[in-house]
């Protein structure tokens, strides 16, 4: 099966099914792959699988990167969270 991005850019060949993803690969003398989740799997239609990441993002997960789609600030804190203070006020 094919697999498209949410654009339907081609982004490989399904080549494994797993309990907990696909795994897609795309090339053959220097392949690329990758595991696509099945949470991120948007349909299946016509012997096309359409997932909800871009080529890029895939790619940069697939170099130990973390795409801007899966990034997420922290708040800042007023001040640091005091594990003993929590206990001498009673709440913990």
């Amino acid at each position: 099966m094919e697999v498209v991005d949410a654009q339907g850019k081609p982004l490989g060949k399904v080549t494994r099914l797993d309990p907990w993803g696909v795994e897609v690969v795309r090339g053959f003398f220097s392949p690329r792959e990758w595991v696509i989740g099945w949470h991120e799997v948007l349909e299946v239609s016509g012997g096309t699988v359409r997932v909800a990441r871009s080529d890029d993002d895939l790619l940069e997960l697939a170099t130990g990167g973390l795409p801007p789609i899966l990034r997420r600030g922290t708040p800042p804190r007023e001040e640091p969270l005091d594990p003993l203070a929590l206990d001498r006020r009673g709440h913990g």
